[in-house]
């Protein structure tokens, strides 16, 4: 996250982190120290409502995050899909940080675009999205060997793109 935030430095209007376990985490705690403009909610009532970003501001590019909200009940969780569904006519770009992919709504996970794969302690994970995304042109025992490959190094992932299928170590080294 910290990575995908100095990268893309001055290009979000407004920027969102919702953390329901804990904002007070280390790298939390950096993130608000570096950048104070950026607004932090603990509490799934706070997440602000689509609707509040007016026709004004509507244009400009705005990121949402989502972090720690597996264990949120159906009804938390109704404003996090409706993010999922139609932000982007907002002008939002959602990450969403999960320990387990198996664990996302299924509502989420088919809106997502682009899997930022960090290193896990099993292979269900990745095989459930290869199963389930359709990334037909390569093989799954293939993925895997570069999964392995690629996530040895601390900090180092697998960014699959669903959008122009394809795959890459880290954000710029396509595969």
């Amino acid at each position: 996250l910290l990575n995908f935030l100095s990268r893309s430095s001055g290009d979000f209007h407004k920027i969102v982190i919702c953390c329901f376990t804990s904002t007070n985490e280390p790298l939390y705690k950096m993130i608000k120290e570096k950048n104070p403009e950026i607004d932090f909610v603990d509490d799934a009532e706070d997440i602000p409502d689509l609707e509040e970003f007016d026709n004004k501001n509507r244009n400009k590019n705005k990121l949402i995050v989502f972090d720690d909200f597996i264990h949120l009940n159906k009804k938390q969780m109704e404003k996090i899909n409706k993010y999922f569904i139609a932000s982007r006519k907002y002008g939002f770009t959602c990450i969403c940080l999960s320990q387990n992919y198996t664990s996302l709504p299924k509502l989420i996970a088919r809106n997502i675009n682009y899997y930022m794969l960090f290193r896990i302690n099993d292979n269900v994970s990745l095989n459930h999205i290869i199963r389930t995304h359709n990334i037909s042109h390569i093989k799954k025992e293939e993925l895997n060997k570069i999964y392995r490959e690629i996530t040895q190094e601390p900090f180092n992932f697998l960014l699959i793109d669903l959008d122009d299928v394809n795959i890459r170590k880290n954000f710029l080294e396509f595969l």
